[in-house]
């Protein structure tokens, strides 16, 4: 089989969350496998600084008409672990700071953006003669694609038996624009109707990858349920339940590659299941110096690592810190988000500095340090599509807290309910109250050190690989595949 992906994001060349994460690792599993896959992915400033030297460019340019404008690009490729990642260059679009904009709000042109994203990967697939079985698109950015091969691009020959896959990493960014930017994708009028692309009026890019791939999934089984009612299914509830025979839920997995405190380039010392309380307890000291934070050494470290969104629960952990929950525990909160959470979070920091450490930034480094230096991991998302903190945590001994949501449900067995499978902890009302109770549960069990070292010892093995996830996928195309030939 022929695989291409199409993403906004891809680790780790660049990214702002778990799609790059996923879109990195899902090719390089399913080409262990003996898949051919190719990823393509804007040229961002990021990628260049990182592979400059190995990136090659390839002698094709790329007219690409949005709207009625005609804006031109090239293509940059390199290999890496049997995997084609080409890199769509146009300076204008994609030579920003930021992906998709900045805290005080999106990118105004992000529809032109990635309309000329998702037709230049269809026109560089052509340029390059790659004849793929699945292009495989996701989120909204690039949910254009399988409309486009149904309609301006059904008859081309190269692409008379490809068959898309879409894959919904997070329901609540959905890709609305104006009425008039429909103009500008390029498809008859027909399709901005209530059945095709127009969503209360706007036009919604995220439909249209509901609409028109062959099969859709998304990162967690619990969320492909989630996403067929109401609560969760954020409009398109309907929509999905229509498709629920072409619906499946896939939980992501991680890179160990990357992920692995036996071998992390980012800590010292290195552990394992043997030796990982005086490791960890020695992360954890090189980290409170670092970041500043007065904490005992046997205190217990919380963290958190995300979005700062009210997606993410940050609402949550900011209330908690008021009401003094982490007045005899730490706190380190690493991320970027919305600029009224940073202005909160930093008057936090000025308040309560000597316990509660906040980065507002995206730091690699930083991130591995963190969870391998901390002891309890906060995951209180009000929805999570999968969530691959949890499973990070894991790896790093590191106990997360989440809401019974989405991938959290799937993968946390909350020690309360279970204390001999326990591998964290789960809340099931999303209050305030709750999340504090079972964060001084965790506290209070971390506390019995015996009963917490198996806790970690059970977190610490569990498999989240990509190769049992990527198995999956493999079985998802071959349907398609089958039907082509």
């Amino acid at each position: 089989m022929n695989i291409v992906f199409a993403t906004s994001e891809v680790a780790p060349f660049s990214k702002t969350g778990g799609l790059a994460d996923v879109c990195g690792a899902l090719p390089k599993a399913l080409a262990k496998l003996g898949a051919k896959v190719t990823v393509f992915s804007p040229l961002y400033p990021s990628v260049e600084k990182l592979k400059k030297e190995k990136l090659r460019i390839r002698n094709i340019v790329l007219l690409i008409k949005v709207g009625e404008r005609i804006k031109t690009a090239q293509v940059r490729q390199m290999r890496q672990s049997k995997v084609d990642f080409y890199f769509v260059d146009e300076s204008e679009y994609f030579m920003r700071e930021f992906l998709y904009g900045t805290a005080q709000g999106d990118y105004p042109d992000n529809a032109q953006r990635f309309i000329f994203f998702t037709k230049a990967v269809l026109e560089s697939l052509i340029e390059l003669k790659i004849k793929p079985d699945i292009i495989h698109a996701h989120d909204w950015q690039t949910a254009l694609i399988p409309l486009y091969l149904k309609t301006i691009y059904t008859h081309h020959p190269l692409f008379l038996t490809t068959k898309s896959v879409f894959t919904i990493h997070n329901l609540g960014y959905q890709g609305l624009f104006s009425p008039a930017t429909f103009y500008d994708i390029g498809v008859p009028e027909k399709y901005f109707t209530p059945d095709g692309l127009e969503f209360y009026g706007k036009v919604n890019f995220l439909k249209a990858g509901l609409l028109f791939a062959d099969k859709l999934t998304t990162v967690s089984p619990t969320y492909a349920q989630e996403i067929q009612t109401k609560e969760f299914g954020f409009g398109l509830e309907g929509v999905l339940a229509k498709r629920k025979a072409d619906l499946s839920g896939i939980l992501n997995g991680i890179d160990y590659s990357i992920w692995n405190p036996t071998k992390d380039k980012f800590i010292k010392p290195n552990y394992d299941l043997k030796n990982w309380s005086e490791a960890k307890s020695k992360i954890k000291a090189k980290l409170c110096q670092k970041l500043k934070l007065d904490l005992p050494s046997q205190a217990p470290l919380i963290s958190f690592i995300g979005r700062l969104t009210i997606q993410k629960g940050i609402e949550l952990i900011i209330d908690a810190v008021k009401v003094g929950i982490f007045n005899n525990a730490g706190l380190v909160i690493l991320g970027l988000g919305e600029e009224k959470y940073h202005k909160l979070l930093l008057g936090l920091k000025k308040d309560y500095g000597k316990r509660i450490s906040v980065n507002l930034s995206f730091d690699e480094p930083l991130a591995h340090q963190i969870y391998a230096g901390s002891d309890i991991f906060l995951i209180p998302s009000r929805y999570e599509p999968c969530g691959l903190g949890q499973m990070i945590a894991f790896k790093y001994g590191t106990i997360p807290i989440g809401y019974k949501t989405g991938g959290l449900a799937d993968t946390i067995i909350d020690y309360n309910e279970n204390s001999d499978q326990g591998n964290g902890f789960l809340f099931n009302d999303y209050n305030l109250k709750t999340f504090i109770k079972k964060i001084q549960s965790a506290i209070q069990i971390y506390w019995q050190k015996g009963e917490w070292a198996k806790i970690v010892k059970r977190a610490m093995s569990a498999d989240f690989s990509w190769v049992t996830s990527a198995q999956e996928y493999l079985k998802l195309y071959q349907p398609c595949h089958n039907s082509t030939t």
